[in-house]
């Protein structure tokens, strides 16, 4: 079991909006969620892990940045486990093109594992 330092607001928005009109429908959208694991080069790269590193927490800032995520954060405590990514909803298929130009997803320190989460929207804050 891992705690995730997810964005704050999850959910404000949402439970704003229904406040106002209790019969609010929900509309339900599939998201891209990825986690992300040490990749297989984790080791390997230890010399130049903390720089590589620090390029993906700027790439997953730039995505933020361009509107193209919902949340990420880190896991705690980490371990093999290091993030969560969510996405807008977009196709699987983007969300791997974008995360395959992740610094460190290329050079192998991260790896993702891709999965479908279905969220209300107005749910995730970003």
């Amino acid at each position: 079991m891992h705690a995730w330092e997810g964005p704050p607001g999850i959910g404000v928005e949402y439970f704003r909006l229904h406040a106002l009109d209790p019969k609010a429908p929900d509309s339900m959208q599939m998201h891209p969620f990825c986690m992300l694991y040490r990749g297989d080069a984790w080791e390997a790269q230890s010399h130049n892990r903390e720089v590589l590193l620090a390029a993906h927490e700027r790439y997953i800032e730039q995505l933020r940045e361009q509107g193209k995520l919902s949340a990420a954060g880190k896991v705690a405590p980490p371990d093999a486990l290091l993030d969560l990514v969510v996405f807008r909803p977009i196709p699987l298929e983007d969300a791997q093109r974008l995360l395959g130009d992740d610094p460190a997803i290329r050079a192998g320190v991260i790896r993702a594992e891709y999965h479908h989460w279905w969220s209300a929207d107005h749910v995730l804050p970003w």
